[in-house]
């Protein structure tokens, strides 16, 4: 098993956005030089899950500074982890809404800049985004192709699940995603919020477990330690002292959405929207893909490599006991 590894810096920037929002972010750099050669200079944006944050790369981001030169930023994404959430007056954030404030994050960072004659201008950008922040890549990629050399997704491709876009379940899904915004809305304004309140961080990072393992389709689960990472960011200390934590979270992320994707229109992203070389790793015991999505995503054009983990689970990339295969699997993609 890998250890973790300890030739990086690690440091937290916050990136203002043009509409007001504030984006957490982690990134790393090499901290040595590394006892291996570096395959190519890059840089790399991690793009974390529904309900995760930039922790969930805290293992894996300090080996893709070891073995690729150039810096790692892993976001927190608005309403997640020390992000902003969004006005009280708005919706919950959509795919599209996360594309804008990715490509804000490109430009903060100075990953826009072609003309200054830096030679770190010319470094290309990989996007790896695990679960909803593969279907976050994936839109960024479609839709701003000449920044993204490659894409690397970790159980997921497609924006959420689609749906057939004659299914009558779209106006189910409509009305309720209505009626959980009127009933909700007045406990996004601090006197009336009432958030669940954990004696312990521990207690929190076993609700974060016992959700996983009970709520995920299939056969999911989430170790302990990936838990921990992910909780430790995405929770706040109560007021007045002591060891009890609330979820930092924005609640409107767990309403269900106004905007649903189908499947023409992920095709026509998957299939001619990403322009530059794909490379999916799934597996066995992730988050199930229906046939048909499966299909559509194995039929990329720019579907460069589909690697299965032999262990592990959705959040395998955050998973000590996966790690060594995981690192081998990127090393092969680069």
């Amino acid at each position: 098993m890998l250890s973790r590894a300890s030739n990086s810096l690690r440091s937290e920037r916050v990136l203002k956005c043009s509409d007001g929002m504030k984006l957490a972010a982690v990134q790393w750099k090499r901290n040595q030089p590394s006892t291996e050669n570096a395959t190519i200079s890059r840089r790399i944006l991690c793009l974390h899950g529904w309900l995760d944050n930039a922790a969930s790369f805290n293992l894996l981001s300090p080996h893709l500074t070891q073995h690729w030169d150039g810096d790692v930023v892993a976001l927190d994404l608005p309403g997640h982890g020390h992000s902003s959430h969004r006005s009280q007056d708005g919706p919950m954030l959509h795919l599209s809404d996360s594309t804008f404030y990715v490509a804000e994050a490109t430009k903060q960072l100075g990953w826009w800049n072609k003309n200054s004659g830096s030679d770190d201008d010319d470094l290309p950008l990989t996007v790896l985004g695990h679960s909803m922040g593969a279907g976050v890549a994936v839109l960024f990629a479609a839709t701003y192709p000449e920044l993204v050399h490659s894409l690397v997704l970790l159980e997921g491709a497609a924006p959420f699940i689609p749906r057939p876009s004659k299914d009558h379940l779209f106006l189910d899904e409509l009305r309720n995603s209505c009626d959980q915004r009127i009933r909700q809305n007045p406990m996004l304004y601090p006197q009336n919020r009432n958030p669940t309140v954990f004696p312990t961080l521990e207690v929190a990072v076993q609700a974060r477990m016992d959700f996983v393992s009970k709520y995920s389709p299939g056969k999911q689960y989430i170790s302990r330690e990936a838990a921990t990472e992910i909780v430790t960011r995405g929770t706040a200390l109560q007021d007045g002292g002591g060891s009890s934590v609330t979820f930092r979270h924005d609640p409107r992320l767990q309403w269900p959405s106004l905007r649903q994707f189908s499947q023409e229109q992920v095709k026509e992203l998957l299939w001619t929207g990403v322009a530059c070389p794909t490379y999916l790793i799934q597996t066995k015991d992730g988050w199930p893909i229906d046939p048909e999505t499966q299909r559509t995503i194995e039929d990329m054009q720019t579907l460069k490599k589909h690697s299965w983990l032999d262990r592990g689970s959705h959040h395998f990339h955050a998973d000590p006991s996966c790690l060594e295969e995981l690192v081998g699997h990127l090393k092969d993609i680069f």
